[in-house]
């Protein structure tokens, strides 16, 4: 059940609505919906945030678990004029451990949004150094702002250790924020447990803890950059969405947007994405119809085979009506006629 909870100090510089406010937010909402009373793709996407957002309601022990396991690292020997700068945060998720399918091969590159699908077994991790070509792009576009990290990973020390070692320059002039868990939590791989859903490697409790406290650390981002063919990434990406009631740009290394499915190819399934709600709602096992034989080697393809039926039979709908109207239309000109020769 939900609790009051306190709000962190980014969240308490926004004012309090007022009335005011209130009919001034519904005023503007109105103002941008279509001529069929629908919201349009902005608004659709903040209202799904925002309900993500009030079940995401922390309770007390996860708050205290978070300001406790928070660590920062502060660039050194920073002006005086530099830290005065604006900040820009950025979320950054990278994973690692049995995330990382494909024989623990990590690749080079970030992935197209024509890639191949990613199931399970054909799940890509990515060199620590695709991330970071993606921050110091955002780094770039930031002009005179400086960038503040919120990294989510379960190798949080090896990762920031590995940047400070590829480009100590880089590494100095960022503000990394991190969750230190300990590498202990983690060891659930081997002992016959290799995944962590298994139930036998008894660090469920933890696990649970840190994955809740890492996805409010990814909610402070301004920019995402990581994965959004992940549900943990989806989830962290809409708090953000909320927590600043905007667009979050995006920089998704795995091909993926918000809207396709974790294991689709999301390339291929973009014809079948014809609006917001199948953007934001769409899940396959949501559906009737049974996943493709050869879902382990392209992903799932039911998208396609339940947006082509149901097309299918509005058309087939469609049809009757106008063959309806025709006879209709024929029987009322047969009758015209008759009356006529009378």
């Amino acid at each position: 059940m939900n609790e009051a909870e306190d709000f962190d100090p980014m969240e308490a510089e926004v004012p309090s609505p007022t009335k005011y406010t209130i009919a001034k937010e519904i005023s503007r909402y109105q103002s941008i919906t279509n001529q069929n009373g629908m919201l349009p793709a902005l608004g659709h996407l903040l209202m799904f945030a925002h309900i993500v957002r009030i079940h995401f309601n922390r309770q007390s022990t996860i708050r205290d678990a978070y300001n406790k396991h928070l660590q920062t690292h502060r660039p050194r020997n920073v002006p005086k004029e530099v830290k005065q700068r604006r900040k820009l945060r950025v979320s950054l998720h990278i994973r690692r451990a049995d995330s990382c399918g494909n024989d623990g091969i990590y690749e080079k590159e970030a992935s197209p949004i024509d890639s191949n699908a990613q199931p399970t077994a054909t799940r890509k991790c990515y060199q620590t150094f695709v991330y970071m070509d993606a921050l110091k792009r955002v780094e770039s576009m930031a002009k005179d702002r400086t960038i503040e990290v919120y990294l989510s990973t379960d190798h949080a020390g090896s990762v920031l250790h590995e940047i400070q070692a590829e480009d100590a320059e880089f590494f100095e002039r960022i503000t990394w924020k991190v969750l230190n868990y300990g590498r202990d939590i983690f060891s659930y791989m081997g002992n016959d447990s290799l995944v962590i859903e298994d139930p036998t490697h008894g660090n469920h409790g933890a696990l649970g803890e840190s994955a809740v406290t890492d996805l409010w650390l990814l909610s402070h981002g301004q920019v995402f950059i990581g994965h959004l063919g992940s549900r943990f990434g989806k989830i962290g990406w809409l708090l953000a969405t909320a927590r600043y009631n905007s667009f979050v740009p995006f920089f998704s290394v795995d091909g993926h947007s918000y809207c396709c499915e974790i294991d689709e190819a999301c390339g291929e399934m973009i014809p079948y994405i014809r609006h917001m709600q199948d953007c934001m709602t769409y899940y396959f096992d949501g559906t009737d119809i049974e996943p493709n034989a050869d879902y382990w080697e392209v992903g799932t393809t039911v998208r396609r085979s339940f947006v082509e039926r149901e097309e299918a039979q509005m058309n087939k709908s469609a049809n009757k009506k106008k063959k309806k109207k025709k006879k209709k239309k024929k029987k009322k000109t047969t009758t015209t006629s008759e009356e006529m020769e009378q």
